[in-house]
């Protein structure tokens, strides 16, 4: 009966270790859509003594693994462990018990959306802890337990591999396998180990303490490369067998994680390796274990791959907008005597040898006829603009992308491709030239442009259109006002030209079919209004004086001529909520202003001597018909 019971639990524990076994596939699913593929344990070594070091393989997408060490092959008591980077591949356990036979295990973890998974156990190795050599153990021949190696790396996934039999995953050896923890192994192991002595059954073969890398070097036949083109290495000796070439990325500053990629290359019908991709890329050979080496990684740089067929290009220009024509900028500038420059670039997916092959560049003075009137009534300097190109390959890092974009050719085409080299190109002209013309030229056909409204400021950082339109406005004064004129008057009279003058945007009389004499005056190329592509306030308001277009807020230029020509003071203090005595302006917004219902409203309060306040509006016509309709352009002052 005794004996029976004995059964019965033997083949229950069988049956819990076959459960156990099977719970994981070589890649264990660890989450409902994330996979872990597990790793393997290349060797177990113990050299020194009290210590074991473990060499295992790298996992495609590890972030980290951990490994296992236990007197118990169970891992139910005794376990040490330790938690490694990923791009480490071995590891040391240290003060173990010397002579000891230990079991060792490691898995991988990864983590995913803040989560982490791990896979399966590796199975298991065991090695036997190296003792602390003494006199009297030198020299003597292991016996006995001769066949329990310093360095064994047999496979124990449940219980021990011993002899030649087959590996065991579930329960002990079967036939004529024996458990080695207190005998020699009987197999056909070949004979015992005898100090540092090659294992007889080993064949011949190195063993896995005795191997070593490919101490041989690699490179590429080249760093750059088109699409379709086949990457070729050279070797400074043979190799065993043939290495495998792979894309890598490093993450972090020490290398901790390694993605193996296949982005921008892979393996044709024929087993070789292509460009696939524009961009860069970093590349390994890795070399697999053999008989006399491990596994071996080596880098071999990273590359650059070109279209250099039919590459996209265009105006590098982060601020291109849906919808827009073209491609447009505002351009900070310095002006040195009447003259400034600027900066634009042309990005695209070639190479510079083909930029320069392909790609002219011209540029053209596009500034609109009525700016053009005002920078020579202010005696400007008008010089045409000048480019100069400078060509030059992107160094770039792994998977950097840059939109670059066509519109002339094909319409609007944005692309999210690389940008592997560009053109510099700087436009020097004289300060009154307010809109360049870039234009990009493909084998001589026009392939890309944009615009760019400099802005010009001194060597001091004063804006000089602040200089301009304060002498414009002052010029309108002293045609409109007169020496009897009250203050009052004279910021009525501002105030009256301006709304007759100037054209409210998003009217009729703004649209070039309606009004073709605004256009043709304040247009740019006759693509769009100058006020509508770029946005300078300070110059609207100086435009606005000649005939330009402006809203609601051109009440400002009003409160400028009270303060800075008239010599009144601004009443209203914002902190206070009060308005001083005397007499004065201040600007009302919103509910304080003329039209309370529109919130962004400005007018502008005057307040006379006598404590009288009135409330003045200026802005332009919301007419519905042409400049010659209306009459703007008879009591416009442009001399």
């Amino acid at each position: 009966m005794k004996n029976r019971l004995k059964q019965i639990i033997v083949w229950c524990m069988v049956a819990a270790l076959l459960c156990v076994n099977c719970s994981f596939t070589s890649e264990a699913k660890t989450g409902s859509k994330v996979t872990v593929p597990k790793t393997s344990i290349t060797s177990v070594r113990s050299r020194s003594a009290g210590q074991v070091t473990v060499r295992f393989k790298k996992s495609k997408k590890a972030g980290s693994y951990q490994i296992q060490i236990s007197t118990d092959k169970k891992f139910k008591k005794n376990v040490k462990s330790q938690k490694v980077s990923a791009g480490k591949k071995t590891v040391t356990f240290k003060k173990l018990k010397q002579g000891k036979k230990y079991y060792v295990r490691v898995r991988v973890y990864r983590t995913v959306k803040k989560k982490k998974y791990h896979s399966a156990w590796s199975k298991v190795k065991s090695v036997k802890v190296k003792k602390k050599t003494t006199k009297k153990d030198s020299g003597q021949k292991n016996t006995g337990d001769s066949n329990k190696s310093e360095n064994t790396t047999d496979v124990t996934d449940a219980t021990e591999n011993t002899g030649a039999t087959k590996d065991t995953d579930t329960a002990g050896n079967t036939g004529a396998a024996k458990d080695t923890d207190a005998t020699e192994n009987p197999g056909t192991t070949g004979g015992t180990n005898s100090g540092g002595q090659q294992d007889a059954g080993n064949g011949g073969q190195e063993s896995e303490d005795q191997k070593k890398e490919w101490d041989g070097t690699v490179e590429l036949e080249k760093m750059e490369y088109e699409l379709g083109d086949e990457i070729k290495v050279h070797y400074s000796k043979q190799p065993e067998c043939a290495g495998e070439i792979k894309e890598y990325y490093t993450y972090g500053n020490r290398g901790e994680y390694i993605d193996y990629t296949e982005r921008y290359t892979k393996k044709n019908e024929n087993g070789n390796m292509v460009c696939t991709s524009v961009g860069h890329t970093s590349l390994c050979i890795i070399f697999p274990e053999t008989e006399h080496y491990k596994e071996t990684w080596i880098a071999l740089g990273k590359v650059r791959i070109y279209n250099n067929e039919d590459p996209l290009g265009g105006f590098n220009l982060s601020g291109y907008k849906y919808g827009e024509t073209m491609k447009k900028e505002v351009e900070d500038i310095t002006v040195t005597n009447g003259t400034g420059s600027f900066c634009e670039w042309f990005a695209c997916e070639g190479n510079a040898a083909w930029l320069n092959e392909h790609i002219t560049f011209k540029v053209s003075d596009v500034t609109p006829k009525e700016y053009r009137n005002l920078m020579d009534w202010a005696d400007w300097n008008t010089s045409e603009p000048e480019i100069k190109v400078e060509t030059y390959n992107l160094k770039g890092v792994y998977g950097e992308t840059t939109s670059v974009t066509t519109s002339i050719t094909s319409g609007k085409i944005e692309f999210s491709g690389k940008a592997m080299s560009q053109c510099k190109l700087t436009v020097t002209a004289g300060a009154g030239v307010r809109v360049c013309r870039l234009d990009a030229y493909r084998d001589g056909v026009l392939y890309d442009t944009m615009y760019v409204a400099p802005k010009p400021y001194d060597e001091d950082g004063n804006l000089l259109d602040t200089e301009l339109y304060t002498k414009v406005r002052r010029n309108v004064e002293a045609k409109l006002w007169t020496d009897d004129m009250s203050n009052y008057d004279k910021l009525k009279t501002l105030a009256d030209y301006i709304s007759t003058t100037a054209h409210y945007p998003g009217y009729q009389c703004t649209q070039k079919d309606v009004n073709p004499t605004l256009w043709d005056g304040f247009s740019v190329d006759g693509i769009a209004l100058y006020y509508n592509m770029f946005n300078m306030p300070v110059l609207n308001r100086a435009m606005a004086l000649r005939g330009g277009i402006i809203t609601c807020v051109a009440i400002d230029i009003v409160c400028a001529a009270a303060e800075e020509d008239l010599r009144l003071n601004y009443l209203y203090d914002k902190a206070t909520d009060t308005v001083a005595e005397g007499e004065g302006v201040w600007l009302t917004i919103g509910d304080a202003s003329t039209n309370p219902s529109a919130g962004a409203h400005e007018s502008l309060a005057y307040k006379d001597a006598d404590g009288n306040i009135v409330y003045i509006d200026a802005q332009g016509r919301m007419a519905r018909n042409s400049c010659e309709e209306h009459g703007c352009l008879d009591k416009v002052i442009r001399d």
